[in-house]
């Protein structure tokens, strides 16, 4: 059992967790600003003395105790510093733009299933097309979702989250993966446990595609084929897009093992 399961079994009031970003992260002057500090303080209802938990998305957790709390800032002084590694196992999910509510609920149950990465792509058979100026707009919201996620089911690393990209361009980067998968209803693909069975690294970064609603084209998957990348089934039903990633997720998740939590 890791030492942050210990610390949340002897302090139970502390399960609440909040968000410092990486950038201003400083262990020596803990700070919570805006939505974070609001968040701690007009719903939380926490106090100075109170103790809470924070962290980073980076791996980094601490217990702190609030010293002083404002309405949008509050400051902690940090009583316990651990570091959680990233898992040695990775997972990229590449998975095709959705309409928005049920990709919003896709980011939320994959960083809730572990996945390492997440890449948007955009397809043939896509029906979302993003402009240029919602883009920065919709990371926004899906980053907030991904950490908010993380908040509530105890993750320290929060998946990267990449700007969409076509499909031509994803594949041309499959090389910095071990093992490459696309799901696919073809009566040729395999189960993900027999092809990772014939995988040799010992911990592997695994990419994992997932078409949109009227699938990959047949020129999209001619295109996978010859980037290396191995069909794979997920049964013999049809699955929507966002259930096929979960998924898949899930089957990888359970065969693949991570790194242990480590206490500073």
């Amino acid at each position: 059992m890791s030492k942050a399961v210990r610390d949340l079994d002897r302090y139970p009031e502390m399960a609440d967790r909040f968000y410092i970003p990486p950038s201003q992260w400083d262990a020596t002057a803990l700070v919570l600003s805006e939505h974070e500090a609001r968040h701690c303080t007009q719903v939380m209802r926490r106090r100075e003395g109170d103790e809470i938990i924070v962290f980073n998305g980076r791996g980094e957790i601490a217990r702190a105790r609030i010293s002083a709390a404002g309405k949008n800032e509050v400051r902690l002084e940090c009583l316990d510093l651990q570091i959680q590694p990233e898992a040695l196992c990775r997972i990229t999910l590449a998975a095709a733009l959705i309409k928005a509510e049920r990709w919003e609920w896709l980011i939320e149950k994959a960083t809730e299933l572990g996945a390492s990465e997440i890449q948007p792509i955009i397809t043939e058979r896509c029906v979302v097309r993003l402009g240029a100026d919602e883009v920065a707009k919709k990371l926004e919201k899906w980053n907030r979702l991904m950490i908010e996620t993380c908040k509530q089911c105890g993750r320290a690393w929060a998946p990267q989250l990449h700007l969409p990209r076509k499909l031509d361009s994803v594949l041309s980067e499959v090389q910095r993966h071990d093992l490459c998968l696309i799901a696919s209803l073809a009566g040729s693909a395999r189960s993900i446990p027999q092809v990772l069975a014939g995988c040799t690294s010992a911990a592997p970064h695994v990419l994992i595609l997932i078409g949109p609603e009227g699938d990959f084209s047949p020129a999209e998957y001619e295109m996978a084929a010859r980037s290396g990348l191995v069909p794979v089934t997920l049964g013999s039903q049809v699955l929507r897009a966002e259930t096929a990633a979960l998924s898949a997720l899930s089957i990888l998740g359970q065969l693949l093992h991570t790194a242990p939590c480590e206490s500073v």
